[in-house]
């Protein structure tokens, strides 16, 4: 009974620790889905643009010493042998690698600071966050989770302030993360919990998220103390609600309603695996030229363009619907996906559909998601974003095409 003084946790962190290089690779993937309510305009455009940043899927990769993360435009590639992270642009072809030790600061300073007196309307504000066990659990992919509720509540408390006062916004998430005994009976869960306890051993991978937050007085570090809660458990599924009902009473609008959520935001995982995980997926192509940090972080906190240049003074921006097969026919560079491991050793295959937005210069502007098989549709999202059409004319002017697109995945016999 000599170990009776650990934790199961800690045992669980010593044992993953001392065989970290020998360990059984991990796959995590996540699906993730947002939906806007009823905002007036100028504010709906922002909160557009900002839901553009959100990816349908995310991935973390784990093999030996090596991890890979992919948010969207953003992938990160950790070295535990060397301690270093290598953060990459895909879209641009560049990486930056710091490491382990300053990547808290370099990420930091990479964030652009807020305008000179833009955080004033922050300067009244005051925070108050609560979190509590609901009692209600789960079964995600064969792993049992239990939900806790967190609501971060915000409210004016200076009336002589840019805002009236009064309640300001609230958001409310429901979280549901595996239960400590699950990792050790989930391989996966367990393989999870090794690596989050020896990443965060060599570095604070927390530090960057608070010093996001740093020029947002009153509820910043709120908003960061949640985040940090929530990001050292492994989470199998959440809903997160944002309630804005000063902006509600400011619009004094008859549709306004204060109680309704203006934005929703689903996660879920819908894979978790310890499938053999190939060497390519942690190599940098030989091609991507090495770049500053700050010049990464710019790249993904830009919204991609959901339209071309503005039209000529007078003119307004023509959109029409093409046939999927017709628009087919118009395109000049087409990017074949690359067939997934996961998929292929699972023996899945078939079509992924999107919807999609091509902007007037042909360039895919926006895709959404119709149907496909969760394996399948990561690696036909990245391929079709860099389709290249010919411009689309009407009338002998530009217009932007709304058409479907069809990626078909099969195995060799």
């Amino acid at each position: 009974m000599q170990y009776s003084r650990f934790s199961p946790a800690t045992l669980i962190f010593l044992l993953s620790f001392s065989t970290i290089a020998v360990r059984a690779d991990l796959t995590i993937r996540y699906k993730n889905e947002h939906k806007l309510g009823s905002l007036p305009a100028p504010m709906a455009a922002a909160m557009q643009q900002t839901q553009s940043l959100l990816p349908q899927f995310t991935i973390i990769q784990v093999k030996g010493n090596n991890a890979y993360s992919n948010f969207g435009k953003l992938s990160s590639y950790t070295d535990f042998a060397t301690q270093k992270i290598t953060l990459v642009d895909a879209a641009g072809k560049k990486f930056a690698t710091v490491d382990m030790k300053d990547f808290a600061d370099r990420l930091g300073a990479a964030i652009p600071a807020l305008p000179q007196g833009a955080a004033q309307p922050f300067d009244g504000m005051k925070s108050t966050s609560s979190s509590r066990k609901t009692g209600r659990t789960d079964t995600i992919l064969g792993v049992l989770a239990e939900e806790t509720e967190t609501i971060l509540s915000i409210e004016v408390s200076d009336s002589g302030g840019p805002l009236p006062a009064g309640p300001f916004a609230k958001q409310v998430i429901h979280i549901w993360t595996a239960k400590d005994e699950e990792a050790l009976r989930v391989p996966a869960v367990r393989q999870w919990a090794g690596y989050t306890a020896y990443s965060n051993l060599l570095m604070d991978p927390f530090a960057a998220i608070r010093k996001m937050f740093t020029n947002m007085p009153g509820f910043g570090q709120a908003v960061a103390g949640m985040v940090e809660q929530h990001t050292k458990e492994l989470v199998l599924k959440s809903h997160l609600e944002l309630y804005m009902p000063m902006l509600a009473a400011l619009q004094q609008t008859q549709d306004s309603d204060p109680n309704a959520a203006i934005m929703e935001i689903d996660t879920e995982m819908v894979e978790l695996s310890t499938n053999p995980i190939e060497d390519s997926v942690f190599q940098i192509p030989g091609d991507y030229l090495s770049a500053p940090v700050a010049d990464i972080i710019k790249a993904q906190i830009t919204p991609p363009a959901t339209a071309s240049a503005p039209a000529p003074s007078g003119q307004t921006i023509q959109r029409i619907r093409v046939d999927g097969n017709v628009q087919f026919a118009s395109l000049v560079q087409q990017v074949m996906p690359a067939y997934p491991l996961a998929a292929k050793q699972a023996g899945v295959e078939g079509k992924v559909r999107f919807t999609a937005v091509i902007d007037r210069e042909g360039n895919v502007a926006h895709l959404q998601l119709v149907s496909g098989h969760p394996l399948l549709v990561e690696s036909a999202y990245n391929a079709v974003t860099q389709w290249q059409y010919k411009p689309t004319l009407l009338n002998g002017q530009p217009a932007e095409v709304v058409t479907q697109i069809d990626v078909n995945f099969t195995l060799q016999r």
